[in-house]
């Protein structure tokens, strides 16, 4: 049975790769399962209408490009997740010459891997030139506050189970929306489109570490 350090390492290093390259086949049943559904991505459901773990929206960049809409006369960008990522950012550099093959379960290497990981997926830089823009992005919601019935803060994710099943991706990848009004949690149940003011100011959260702010005017589901 794999332990928890090791794992949560192979989930890292996939969750790495579902914004940047493939991660290489692994003979782990248990990251073969998570390898799986982000190779999988491009199709936005299961046969049963659910989605994975790792199911990611990554629009055509034709739809994306046609997407775009007028708003009372304000042009309105519509995002896909790579354009929150600087073209010179890779966050696979950290990984290069480890062969991760050799890292046993709790292997002390492992753990000093992956607390580099997370420090430096924790301080990716944003996209200045998005800071101050009118977008709509979709994803996965991740609550954060609210009650029972309605969600009042959240982080909105590129794919499902980021922040809940497996380890978070870096922070130019994790947005923490505050909605103009709070949203039904039904509607969070699955993919959502988000639209309103984006910024680039950082915050932690105990979910993620989020390189953007979003003050949502709509949050509607994902057609």
């Amino acid at each position: 049975m794999i332990k928890v350090t090791h794992y949560s390492l192979l989930c890292g290093v996939l969750t790495l790769a579902a914004c940047a390259e493939p991660a290489p086949p692994t003979d782990d049943p248990a990251a073969q399962g998570v390898e799986t559904a982000m190779a999988d991505a491009a199709a936005p459901r299961s046969a049963d209408g659910r989605y994975a773990v790792g199911d990611r929206l990554t629009p055509a960049p034709a739809a994306a490009q046609t997407a775009d809409k007028a708003n009372g006369g304000q042009s309105v960008r519509t995002l896909i997740w790579d354009d929150l990522i600087p073209p010179d950012y890779d966050p696979a550099v950290i990984l290069e010459g480890i062969d991760l093959d050799a890292l046993a379960d709790n292997d002390p290497r492992a753990d000093q891997l992956l607390a580099e990981l997370k420090a430096a997926w924790s301080t990716a830089p944003a996209v200045a030139a998005l800071d101050g823009q009118h977008v709509r992005i979709p994803g996965f919601a991740v609550p954060l506050e609210g009650d029972a019935e309605r969600v009042t803060e959240l982080l909105l994710v590129p794919y499902f189970g980021a922040c809940i099943h497996v380890p978070p991706p870096p922070s130019n990848q994790i947005i923490h929306v505050f909605p103009n009004s709070p949203v039904a949690h039904d509607t969070l149940k699955d993919a959502v489109w988000i639209e309103g003011i984006i910024n680039t100011t950082p915050s932690e959260t105990r979910s993620g570490d989020a390189g953007y702010r979003l003050s949502a005017q709509t949050v509607s589901r994902y057609e």
